[in-house]
């Protein structure tokens, strides 16, 4: 629920209570008021309701919930009930204790006792139109009715300052304890923050790079075979590049996160020879039973190849004869949800008559055998006598009636095909429903519905291919709990298996084209537009071969940093080899002339950070984030972001099983506020970390951050790790383009960039020890890491970097940056 959504339910709201009676009772006002503003308004859901639990104090009217960590308390009075002394129409903060709130006293106090006993701090009481917040557990001394509390008047009140109220109320709001901003300011902490951060290199200095007309040629090429993952344009190369995925540890968290949540009835499905899927079709033609599977598997891991590939090729001849292959992609309908039943039955009935009878139309003997029983109630029954008069008048009358069911009744008809080619044709309908996660929730669980009437009523094997993260999303809305399915889940196999098997296609593909004495790579040889000779081709499939195969650390980094997602991970391959730091042009060229293919460890690393760009631009790169960016409104620790990850990474170290390596919410807020960093400014920098995908929520569809989400470190968070603590170009180019707050550093890495443009001089690794000396020396300032044993590693963390960069003597006996200037002067980078 968003505040422009909820805002349109309140005035709907408004209106219809404006024409009903006056509620008198308690129980009215809950049931006709409340409910419906929590629930439709405020994003309430009913199962985070706990209406009257039995307290130490009472009966509470409501104790709301999220993810079972009770969060707001919420006294109901009768609309009789007097609960403000003022005749004010407008929304106010006032003192609790002061004369406005006299009549509220004893019902804020009861509502004060329910929080003390359900550990909740902020409570609100309500007659149904009046509503006053009060923060009931207060910090640091302060007295609860000595501080303010927000008052709504009426429903006029409500409307005029809605966003306040929905911030204030809201599941959202509450979950991010916005009431202690919008008190606070009232009570006279208004601080707004006035730092002022500059980078180095401004962003009017990144500039795009020229690219020449072969890379656009390349760059068409490499689209065609190394990122087209949908088969689209070639299903051949598909099957043949398909990567058989073994088990891993990924997989086996993924999976038992599933069973242990969400599907009881899944398995680890082997990619290579899939007997899992084989035995289940096997059995449920023996035993002639229908049977719905779900194939579970991340974006881009082949769930479509691996169905296409098992009916083409794994399943072998025998079963493949037993069975009727019928494919619906769901990325061909127009997304229309209150048409989607249409498509799907007119999508089917064409499908099937085409595998059925062949690309001709079904003859009539062959309609007649599909409508058998109509056609022999109508030839004895009603129609009898047209039947012994007239043969064909009955025929065609009965034609008539086939062609009114195909046109108004497609999904009956469909039906009628499914039954035929199992009973007369005696093969099992395998009936596969792809790419259904491309559309929204409601439309996903329509097509399931869709998929289970067909599955109820006709013999048939129903295949859905969805990702993980759907599983998830439709769990719990409920649709897969109560339908009867097994699941298998896919595992995602590695991006340098997947390069290597495309570049072993590519090169077959050119000699075969060699072979055939043709000079120049045309729209029939390749791909539309290309104008590259057999050389060129060659080339740059070498090159290929060369960055992304044989280097063992650039493979590593594409996987890691795309999460093995395999789109992801091509994308940042088409990234690479790409740029305009690789220069494909020069390299082509060097290969054509007979020369060794040597390409320099850094360019490539360059290509990868700044894509077309002469530096990193966080704007246009989605996989790399900038790890010591700060926000000028919440100043604190560039460290913070690696700290971070350090807490995370020490939590997966210590895990005996995918479980535990998620770590909750609660407990990091806890862990950096015995540093002395508040909740709310770890929560922004969880917040960018989940966004460019260095951590990852239990729940996949939740990247929201509240006390009790849980979260882990993903591969991509390791190797952003890496880039600090290893001998990489990351740290020297961050620090041209961080906004930082000390501006003698800004002069300093301003001043050694010129000097490295203006004599071509090497002066990476001053930059980078004057920008590590600074992001140390914010670091002590901000954070105050106590001496405990579960925070060695932090500790460990930063005399490591300061060692590494700065000095050799440790973080906590550094030198000032004005005495280290000119230490790894000699060193090489």
């Amino acid at each position: 629920m968003d505040v422009d959504s909820a805002y349109e339910n309140f005035k709907e709201l408004e209106k219809e209570i404006a024409g009903m009676p006056e509620p008198v009772t308690e129980a009215d006002i809950r049931f006709q008021i409340i409910d419906r503003l929590l629930r439709d308004i405020l994003g309430w859901d009913t199962k985070d309701f706990s209406l009257e639990p039995s307290l130490e104090s009472g009966y509470a009217d409501y104790v709301l919930k999220d993810n079972g960590t009770n969060r707001l308390v919420i006294e109901a009075k009768r609309s009789s009930s007097k609960i403000l002394d003022s005749k004010n129409n407008s929304m106010g903060f006032y003192k609790a204790s002061g004369p406005v709130l006299k009549a509220a006293k004893d019902g804020m106090t009861q509502a004060q006792s329910y929080c003390s006993n359900t550990g909740v701090t902020f409570s609100a009481l309500t007659n149904g139109h009046q509503w006053v917040g009060f923060w009931a557990i207060r910090d640091h001394g302060v007295p609860p009715f000595d501080g303010k509390a927000v008052v709504f008047p009426n429903f006029s009140s409500i409307s005029n300052d809605f966003v306040t109220f929905y911030n204030l109320f809201s599941k959202e709001g509450i979950r991010n304890q916005l009431f202690k901003a919008y008190i606070s300011e009232h009570e006279g902490l208004r601080v707004i923050s006035s730092e002022k951060l500059e980078a180095p290199t401004l962003q009017s200095g990144i500039r795009l790079m020229h690219r020449q007309k072969l890379a656009s040629d390349i760059e068409l090429i490499f689209k065609r075979f190394f990122s087209d993952i949908s088969g689209d344009n070639d299903p051949d190369m598909l099957a043949e590049c398909f990567v058989e995925s073994k088990e891993s540890k990924e997989a086996e968290v993924g999976l038992e996160k599933i069973a242990r949540n969400l599907l009881q009835k899944i398995e680890l499905v082997d990619s290579g020879n899939a007997d899992e899927l084989r035995n289940k079709i096997e059995t449920s033609i023996d035993l002639s039973s229908s049977d719905f599977v779900l194939i579970v598997g991340g974006k881009g891991s082949g769930k479509s190849t691996f169905i296409d590939r098992f009916f083409r090729i794994i399943i072998g001849p025998s079963l493949k004869k037993k069975c009727l292959f019928v494919k619906l992609d769901l990325r061909n309908s127009d997304g229309d949800e209150g048409r989607l039943q249409e498509w799907l039955s007119k999508n089917l009935v064409n499908t099937l008559e085409t595998q059925l009878f062949g690309k001709k139309i079904p003859k009539y003997e062959d309609l007649e055998g599909i409508f058998f029983d109509e056609y022999n109630r109508w030839k004895h029954g009603e129609l009898q006598h047209l039947y012994k008069s007239d043969k064909e008048a009955f025929k065609i009358k009965f034609g008539e009636h086939i062609i009114k069911q195909r046109e108004k009744d497609p999904h009956s008809y469909a039906i009628k095909l499914i039954n035929t080619a199992a009973n007369s044709h005696k093969k099992m309908p395998c009936i596969i429903f792809d790419n259904t996660d491309h559309f929204s929730n409601s439309f996903q669980e329509k097509v399931f519905q869709y998929a289970q009437s067909i599955n109820k009523n006709s013999p048939s094997f129903i295949i859905c291919p969805i990702t993980d993260k759907t599983v998830w999303q439709l769990s719990k809305s409920g649709p897969l709990q109560s339908f009867d399915s097994h699941a298998f889940y896919l595992p995602v196999p590695q991006s340098k298996e997947i390069l290597r098997k495309r570049v072993s296609y590519l090169h077959k593909k050119v000699k075969a084209i060699s072979e055939g004495e043709k000079k120049i790579l045309t729209t029939t040889t390749l791909t539309k537009g290309i104008k590259l000779t057999i050389p060129d081709l060659t080339a740059f499939v070498t090159c290929i071969e060369k960055i992304f195969i044989d280097t063992d650390y650039v493979s590593r980094m594409v996987s890691w940093l795309s999460n093995h997602d395999i789109r992801r991970g091509l994308r940042i391959a088409e990234r690479i080899i790409t740029s305009p730091h690789i220069s494909i042009e020069s390299l082509i060229r060097t290969w054509a002339n007979g020369k060794e293919l040597t390409i320099r460890e850094m360019n490539i690393r360059k290509a990868l950070l700044y894509g077309s760009y002469t530096l990193f631009n966080q704007e246009h790169s989605e996989y790399i984030l900038n790890i010591f960016l700060i926000s000028p409104r919440n100043i604190t620790s560039p460290l913070l972001k690696p700290s971070i990850l350090r807490l995370l990474i020490d939590i997966q170290g210590s895990a005996t099983n995918g479980e535990e390596e998620y770590f909750s919410i609660t407990n990091i807020f806890s862990y950096f506020d015995s540093c002395g960093v508040s909740s709310s400014i770890t929560s922004e920098h969880l917040s960018d970390l989940i966004k460019y995908r260095l951590i990852e929520p239990y729940d996949p569809t939740d990247d929201s951050i509240y006390d009790t989400q849980r979260v882990r470190i993903t591969h991509s968070g390791h190797i952003h790790y890496e880039f600090l603590t290893g001998g990489y170009i990351y740290v020297p180019n961050m620090a041209l383009v961080t906004p930082i707050r000390d501006f003698d550093t800004v002069s300093t890495l301003r001043r050694l960039r010129l000097r490295s443009d203006e004599r071509n001089s090497n002066t990476w690794p001053d930059i980078r020890k004057e920008f590590v000396t600074y992001l140390l020396e914010e670091d002590r300032k901000f954070i105050s890491i106590p001496n405990m044993d579960q925070y060695k590693s932090q500790h460990m963390f930063r005399s490591e970097i300061s060692r590494k960069w700065v000095t050799n003597t440790g973080y906590n006996s550094y030198p000032k940056k004005k005495k280290v200037n000119n230490y790894y002067k000699a060193n090489r980078y």
